[in-house]
């Protein structure tokens, strides 16, 4: 019998990895020390209001929703930003993305439509960011309803994720794993119950909902009797 693998996942590590990764990204088009220190003092001041550097959003994230945007029947989750024109060069916070395109900011402040209101963006100027000749843009997600640790709240995280995911019970053809599935619904990095963007009781919660919804097969029988 396989025993199945641990997984490690330390969130205070995981956002000092995204950060410094981040800092390096953002500043390595710049030559002088005082240019790179500006890109790290705004990465961090960005880090406290917007939380920490993330690699990929929840499926559920408002930022990935996007009514006006098909999803494939069929396809996995998407982690990435839906429905915004113009990113380049784009680094992602818990409650933000970053861009910084050299073709100009309206484009991607002009992509941002009004039924999403909870989205706004600004022009970043006074700061060196990316490259001499680029234009950021910070894209915020606002009133997100969070716990005291600053991660999303579990009311809320369940509620996004059970609309996210009952939507494919009519085409999906079997039930995936929470191990195959988690990254979408946690967001990454994540563990095997928490991500930077939900804690360890969130996370749980969100995966015993999610093989409930696979024990009734909703999403058709698991992936394994399926292709027998």
């Amino acid at each position: 019998m396989t025993k199945r693998r641990t997984i490690s996942f330390r969130a205070n590590d995981a956002a000092r990895a995204g950060r410094d990764e981040a800092v390096h990204y953002y500043s390595r088009g710049f030559k002088t020390p005082q240019e790179r220190a500006a890109v790290a003092t705004f990465i961090d001041k960005t880090i406290e209001e917007f939380g920490p550097i993330v690699s990929g959003y929840p499926s559920w994230h408002p930022f990935v929703e996007d009514s006006s945007v098909p999803h494939p029947r069929g396809a996995f989750p998407r982690t990435d930003p839906v429905g915004f024109e113009g990113l380049d060069h784009t680094i992602y916070f818990r409650n933000a993305f970053l861009t910084a395109p050299y073709g100009g900011a309206q484009r991607v402040i002009d992509s941002i439509k009004k039924e999403r209101c909870e989205i706004w963006a600004e022009e970043i100027t006074g700061v060196p960011l990316y490259y001499y000749n680029t234009t950021p843009v910070l894209v915020k997600c606002m009133g997100m309803p969070t716990e005291a640790d600053g991660t999303f709240s579990k009311r809320f995280a369940l509620g996004k994720m059970l609309t996210d995911q009952l939507s494919a019970w009519d085409w999906a053809e079997c039930g995936e794993t929470w191990d195959d599935m988690r990254r979408y619904i946690l967001g990454s990095p994540c563990g095997s119950r928490s991500s930077l963007f939900v804690n360890q009781e969130t996370g749980s919660a969100l995966k015993e909902v999610f093989e409930l919804l696979n024990k009734h097969e909703l999403f058709g029988p698991p992936r394994s009797q399926s292709h027998e």
